[in-house]
C-alpha cells in the first residue's frame, strides 16, 4: 500500500493530456499548478497539494517563417531575433527551461518589489507623530 507522503507528493514532472498523438506537429509549455482538495466537507475545510511541474503540449495549425499558429488561436513567435521571449517551445527541455527562466525572472521581480516594501515599511515606523 502507498504511504500517504507518496499519495500527497507529486511525481516532478507530468504530461497530464498524456503524449500527443504519432505524426502530430505540437509545441510545448511547462506550467506549474496546485489542486485544491476537500479536507472536510462537513466542515467546508479545504486544502491546497504540493506544486507539481506539469507538461501541456498545443497543437500546432500552421507554421509561419517566426513562429507557429496554434490550434487555440495564439500565435508563438519562436524567432529568437525578433522577441527573446515565447510562450511554447519545441521540445519538453526547452519548455521547462523557459519555465525556469520565467520563475527566475519573477522571483527577481517580487523581490524588488519586498524590498521597495521594508523600505517603505522602514520609513513609516520611523515617523514621529
Amino acid at each position: 500500500m502507498a504511504s500517504l507522503h507518496s499519495l500527497l507528493t507529486p511525481p516532478a514532472l507530468t504530461v497530464p493530456a498524456g503524449e500527443p498523438p504519432e505524426g502530430v506537429e505540437v509545441l510545448w509549455r511547462a506550467e506549474a499548478r496546485r489542486y485544491s482538495y476537500v479536507i472536510d466537507a462537513d466542515a467546508e475545510l479545504y486544502g491546497t497539494s504540493a506544486p507539481r511541474l506539469e507538461l501541456w503540449w498545443h497543437r500546432v495549425k500552421r507554421w509561419t517563417p517566426r513562429g507557429a499558429r496554434l490550434n487555440n488561436g495564439k500565435y508563438v513567435n519562436l524567432d529568437k531575433n525578433i522577441s527573446r521571449r515565447e510562450w511554447a517551445s519545441r521540445t519538453k527541455e526547452e519548455a521547462v527551461e523557459s519555465f525556469i527562466a520565467r520563475r527566475r525572472r519573477q522571483i527577481s521581480l517580487l523581490q524588488g518589489q519586498l524590498n521597495y516594501a521594508e523600505q517603505e515599511l522602514a520609513l513609516a515606523t520611523r515617523c514621529d507623530l
